[in-house]
């Protein structure tokens, strides 16, 4: 199993109604992208500290495979234009279960 989790930094200025979307649109992707993804966790940061990023994909794959099919699936591409008009920052890990 691989453990695919992005952390997610807005940039200064962005609407709540747009940060509440990629939320949702991140969780939409277990649905959208054909059974890819078998546990998919959004939450959003609580700490509100320098370090911390704002918003946390935590979700799980079978294998490298199914997280490159992820990674090229339109679903996942629409939400990625999203994530680069809104984001300053992006940070991910992809590790071994």
């Amino acid at each position: 199993m691989i453990r695919h989790i992005v952390l997610f930094k807005f940039s200064d200025g962005i609407a709540e109604s747009a940060k509440k979307k990629l939320a949702a649109d991140l969780k939409g992707l277990m649905e959208k992208t054909d059974g890819l993804m078998l546990e998919c966790e959004v939450a959003e940061d609580v700490a509100h500290t320098e370090r911390s990023y704002d918003l946390v994909l935590n979700s799980r794959f079978k294998n490298l495979e199914t997280l490159e099919q992820y990674r090229v699936h339109p679903e996942h591409a629409k939400v990625l234009e999203f994530i680069k008009q809104i984001c300053a920052s992006t940070a991910k890990i992809d590790y071994e279960v």
